[in-house]
């Protein structure tokens, strides 16, 4: 037996990544008090895991044991933010780390759990809002307002009005762009559904059921989950995270969703009739008419949509949907569905530009909020906060 530590290791002047280096490495020990620290950092990120690189600072990582498998959250700074994004990794050794994905993006950490103390604190103002269910009974709810200086908001009452107005217009027309790509994409997928096959791809998906998923008894539960979405810097995808977390997958390939949707309503039912727990990952842009990936994470295995904003690199099986779809029947409204495709590019481009412009506004809007807090109160709240805790 031995004591393992993952420590986080500062080094000075780190060439080519600024003033300090932090690396998590490893420190192991046979009798919890003289400790051998390896001379290189255990955990790294491949250059492709972010669309911003990555510095070489790896440090305060937490440690969560399922099973076997110690999974391992680590703040990790990247070029052109001032706030850290979360890696999540694994290892069942800590001989070698295995990076799933970015779980968190580097403005904001809107959660942590503390899964021995069954606790949850969370973020729950705008975008993430989240109503108690149990006020003071299960939930509580903190206001930091009370820390604000409200004699300084009030002296730039007009600018923080203004700003906040401006930020909520552009913030609609951004969603008035969203709801014109929902119009033309589900304009696309009704055109392919009427040259879909719908009982050649029912019965293909019935087949597909019996292959991949196990009869067992039992009632199912599902999670529904988006890992796509519109950002100021476009449409970000993390369909990766299904590839890194499933043993299994199977890559349907529709452009438009009408044979992969009728596929993925299959799974669901039938796996939810057998008992499992599912997770169904739902188009952003059409949550409630597409299916994207079913997750059945009891069996590792995951069964994925690839379409234009979402692909996935590995050699798994894959399903072309063309051969569920009449293409010379699609191909006489091939001018309508290109012309559709054209628009939704720029409704994109559009709305991710809009977004940007928000995001600088609230950016101008926070300053006047964070200069009129006082952090040293919040802080000793803090610190009373967490005694409580624990």
């Amino acid at each position: 037996d031995e004591t393992v530590l993952l420590t986080s290791v500062i080094e000075h002047a780190g060439e080519g990544y600024g003033e300090y280096v932090g690396q998590a490495r490893v420190a192991r020990s046979k009798d919890g008090v003289h400790f051998e620290l390896d001379d290189k950092s255990f955990i790294s990120a491949p250059k492709d895991i972010y669309r911003s690189e990555l510095y070489h600072h790896f440090i305060n990582s937490k440690i969560t044991q399922i099973d076997d498998t110690y999974y391992i959250s680590t703040p990790a700074r990247c070029h052109g933010y001032l706030c850290p994004v979360t890696m999540l990794g694994k290892t069942k050794d800590f001989e070698t780390y295995e990076p799933i994905n970015i779980i968190s993006g580097p403005i904001i950490e809107g959660s942590v759990i503390f899964p021995e103390k069954k606790i949850a604190v969370m973020d729950g103002t705008a975008p993430h809002t989240a109503d108690p269910d149990y006020p003071a009974v299960c939930e509580t709810i903190l206001n930091f307002g009370e820390f604000w200086d409200t004699d300084k908001l009030s002296d730039n009452s007009a600018e923080v009005i203004a700003t906040t107005q401006k930020n909520k217009l552009l913030h609609r027309s951004a969603s008035r762009y969203m709801q014109s790509v929902g119009s033309l994409l589900e304009d696309n997928l009704k055109t392919a559904c009427a040259c879909t096959d719908k009982v050649k791809t029912s019965i293909f998906a019935d087949k597909l059921c019996k292959k991949y998923i196990p009869k067992k008894g039992g009632e199912g539960y599902e999670w529904v989950r988006f890992l796509s979405g519109i950002t100021p810097k476009g449409v970000v995808a993390f369909g990766n995270t299904v590839l890194n977390t499933c043993k299994n997958t199977v890559i349907i390939e529709d452009e438009y969703g009408s044979a992969s949707d009728i596929i993925m309503r299959k799974l669901r039912e039938y796996a939810l009739k057998n008992g499992y727990e599912i997770i169904t990952v739902k188009n952003s842009f059409l949550p409630s008419t597409l299916i994207d990936h079913i997750i059945i994470p009891e069996l590792s295995l995951a069964f994925v949509r690839e379409s234009e904003y979402q692909h996935f690199k590995n050699d798994a099986r894959r399903i072309h949907a063309r051969r569920f779809v009449n293409s010379k029947q699609l191909h006489k409204s091939r001018e309508r569905i290109r012309f559709n495709k054209k628009a939704i590019r720029q409704f994109l481009i559009s709305a991710a530009t809009v977004l940007a412009e928000a995001k600088a506004v609230h950016d101008e809007l926070e300053k006047y909020y964070v200069s009129a807090m006082d952090f040293g109160a919040l802080t000793d709240f803090a610190n009373k906060f967490a005694e409580k805790l624990f």
